[in-house]
Parts: structure tokens; sequence; C-alpha cells
């Protein structure tokens, strides 16, 4: 999203820069341009200026919100996340539910929709990074420290590779992906059922 704001500003300065630059340049006859003094124009530019400023603070401040909300107490289900060169793992405490990775299988994270999640991260050698592009959201997972965060995820369905690791860990870390299927709740809960070990 940022990227797109970015280009859209670098775009329009740099086609208002060309306009001024042509429009207002010297005359080939050695005279002084048209415009030596431009008051208004200059005062247009600065409120322009002012605008995609407060914008783009007020997008930022749009988008942390929704950063704090994920990082606030909430109660739900519990997800520890593993990360480990170069594959994800996902333990759910409540059922004792495991869904291993490997280098060459990504796992799936099974989630039900419409419910807080509570994520405790945590990598066992170096610096990942848990990302789901799809959620806007992206937390660092260190050695030996946890990490605490909350996601709902609102739309059902089965995404392919749609979470992965966002800081480079080493040779395979373009392929340290997981899934993700949004379940309905009662889905979600037949899926435990079915998973859960023997007692």
């Amino acid at each position: 999203m940022y990227a797109g704001i970015a280009i859209a500003v670098f775009v329009l300065v740099s086609v208002l820069v060309v306009l001024m630059v042509v429009r207002y340049r010297a005359r080939a006859d050695g005279q002084a341009s048209r415009v030596t003094d431009a008051p208004r124009l200059e005062v247009f530019y600065v409120l322009a200026l002012g605008a995609v400023a407060a914008f783009l603070v007020t997008f930022t401040f749009i988008h942390e919100r929704k950063s704090d909300a994920a990082l606030a107490a909430h109660r739900g289900l519990v997800v520890r996340v593993t990360a480990s060169k170069w594959h994800w793992s996902f333990f759910y405490p409540a059922s004792g539910v495991t869904e291993l990775g490997t280098d060459t299988s990504p796992p799936t994270l099974f989630v039900p929709a419409h419910t807080n999640i509570d994520f405790r991260l945590i990598s066992t050698d170096v610096i990942h990074a848990f990302w789901i592009p799809t959620t806007d959201f992206k937390r660092a997972a260190y050695p030996k420290y946890t990490q605490y965060f909350t996601l709902s995820f609102p739309n059902t369905g089965f995404i392919p590779r749609a979470g992965v690791c966002a800081e480079f860990c080493g040779l395979l870390h373009a392929e340290m992906r997981f899934n993700l299927d949004v379940m309905r709740p009662d889905q979600f809960a037949h899926w435990v059922a079915t998973q859960r070990p023997p007692a």
C-alpha cells in the first residue's frame, strides 16, 4: 500500500516540476521568465504538499491502530508458532495438536473464522519474521524470546503459501512458507477432533 502511495506522490511531484520548468523557463531571447514572482502558485504548492503529508500521517496512524489492536491482550484460541531454518510449526496447546512443516513441505495453519487467535511466536535459531500479507501484520521471531499478538480472520477459505518469513534467514529463506486454512468454527472443531492424539 505504501509503495503505491509513494509512487503516486513521486509521479505527481515529477509532473508538476516538469510543467513548471517548461512553462516558466527563461525565454530564448535572454529575457526573464514570464513569471518572476508567483506567490499564489507557491502557496498552492505548499498547501498541496501539506495535504499529501497530512494524508500519509493519517494513513499511518490508522495502520498503527490495527497493529496496536493485534498486540492487545485477548482471550482466544492459543497457537504456538515456532520458526526454524527453514520451516514453521504450529502447536495448539488446548488440544495437543501439532502441525509440523519441513524444508520441502509447508505446514498449514488451521484457524476458525471470526475468532481471536492468540499467537505465541518464537524462533529456535536465527531471527525470522511471521507475515501473512493479507492481514497487514508482521512480527519478528527471536530466539529465546516469545512474541505475543492476536489476529482474527474474517474470510473462510484455503490459501496456499499464504504465510512467509519476511526476514532473510539463509539459503532456503524464500521457501519458508506456510498455508492458511480459515474454517467455520464447526469445521475447525471437527478438524481438531480428527487430529487430536488418542488418549
